[in-house]
């Protein structure tokens, strides 16, 4: 069910509906670095300093469902800025999704059970110290304390990466031998808590391949559907993957502000009224284009682009429809007749 994830931002509050996620494209990147940084700072906090509500607003970021303003306490955040923040997700530290996963199982009947067994020898063990010592057990007595599961966690835990059978530093891991470990303990996450949980991915395209994105997105979305309490926002600053029709209701322009985008067919019927001929290119065409052309929109930091001509025509027609006034050049350097004859001889149709 779609919902409203509110926020300011530059003195303007925006509403975005959000369904399982909200992905933000476009060339103000300022914006959305300020976006990523404002969900930082609740995700710490949950409140604002009175210099941060000069900035942000007095409403800060509001997550609301039904118009039932949600508090920080009920909502748990997990960002993905590089790398290490998803190998940080299999160490054993606090509120990792791994700690999380294995304190589940503090009250587990079989291992609880396990536990008393290991007490009961520990006993022996405390009998044959005292017997061999040779202390005066009227005067001195050894006494081994009961073990307890937090005793076993967090003294005897080693997490181990291992690749091609064998051990290997976390360094060495490659991020797609993770993704399937990582989905699997935030779905056991979602699953035993009663928070909304959000996962934000800022610049995903540098630590991923885009075939390993889509694959990964894929999954958090089928665990937001299934769930119902996992919410993704997904920053792009840099060139943007593959993402299905279905998903352009999600996508949020940042251009002059933030500019959530309609349905795929309002969106189509947009660009085809106000193209210059016949648009005879299929969604899906247009919808990779766009992806292509995306984050040129609103970038006034740009001064030469390096595009296909089907894109630039796509681009300026948005820029148009969306009244972009920042100005750029196209580069467009010839090539010699030798450079062309070489393209030529290697396939390549001029």
């Amino acid at each position: 069910m779609t919902r409203t994830l509110s926020f300011s931002y530059s003195g303007q509050t925006y509403e975005l509906d959000i369904d399982n996620a909200l992905i933000f494209v476009g060339g103000d990147h300022v914006a959305k670095r300020e976006f990523h940084k404002i969900l930082k700072r609740f995700a710490a906090y949950g409140t604002y300093s009175p210099s941060e509500v000069n900035l942000f607003g007095e409403v800060g970021i509001e997550i609301e469902y039904d118009n039932k303003k949600l508090t920080k306490n009920e909502n748990d955040f997990i960002f993905i800025d590089n790398l290490h923040d998803i190998l940080h997700q299999f160490e054993y530290k606090r509120n990792s999704l791994l700690f999380n996963a294995i304190n589940d199982y503090k009250d587990d009947y079989e291992i609880n059970n396990i536990i008393y067994k290991v007490n009961d020898l520990l006993i022996h063990i405390e009998n044959k110290l005292n017997q061999n010592m040779g202390l005066d057990n009227n005067r001195i007595s050894l006494t081994l304390k009961d073990l307890t599961f937090d005793d076993i966690v967090k003294s005897l835990i080693d997490v181990n990466h291992i690749y091609n059978e064998i051990d290997v530093p976390s360094y060495f891991v490659k991020l797609e031998d993770t993704i399937d470990s990582f989905l699997s303990l935030l779905k056991q996450r979602v699953e035993n808590s009663s928070k909304m949980h959000w996962i934000v991915l800022n610049s995903p395209e540098s630590i991923f391949r885009s075939e390993a994105f889509y694959y990964f997105y894929k999954k958090l979305e089928k665990i937001a559907v299934e769930t119902g309490r996992l919410k993704i926002i997904i920053l792009h600053y840099r060139a943007v993957p593959y993402y299905d029709l279905t998903d352009v209701e999600s996508i949020v322009l940042a251009f002059n502000g933030f500019e959530q985008l309609p349905d795929i067919d309002s969106f189509y019927q947009s660009i085809e009224r106000n193209y210059p001929c016949k648009l005879v290119e299929s969604k899906v065409d247009i919808l990779n284009s766009f992806f292509r052309v995306c984050n040129y929109i609103g970038d006034y930091s740009r001064t030469y682009y390096y595009l296909m001509h089907k894109d630039m025509v796509l681009l300026y027609v948005l820029r148009d429809i969306l009244n972009d006034d920042s100005a750029f050049e196209v580069e467009n350097r010839k090539i010699t007749t030798l450079e062309e004859n070489y393209l030529k001889s290697k396939g390549f149709r001029m």
